[in-house]
């Protein structure tokens, strides 16, 4: 039994590789760049996400004073219902 001769040009398979590579190399470029844009996004929205939280502080605050005014405004309004009644109640005419 004679073992069949394979003639092959060793030049072609390395051409045939390196065109592979380069493919490879291509397409780790585009992910390389891609990682790029979404590291700045990242911190983009880091920047923005921040920027909400000290105004999510401000409206709690400014609530807060809202509240202790109203607190302050319904008291007066109780007050002065009652000194009224009592007038009317106990020093009619």
């Amino acid at each position: 039994m004679n073992n069949p001769k394979i003639e092959v040009n060793i030049a072609e398979i390395f051409g045939e590789i390196k065109q592979e590579l380069k493919g490879i190399n291509d397409r780790l470029s585009k992910i390389e760049l891609g990682q790029e844009e979404i590291k700045g996004e990242i911190k983009a929205i880091k920047a923005e996400a921040s920027s909400l939280k000290e105004q999510v502080g401000e409206i709690k605050g400014s609530q807060k004073a809202q509240l202790w005014s109203l607190i302050v405004i319904l008291a007066t309004a109780v007050l002065g219902v009652l000194v009224a009644a009592g007038k009317i109640l106990f020093f009619p005419g």
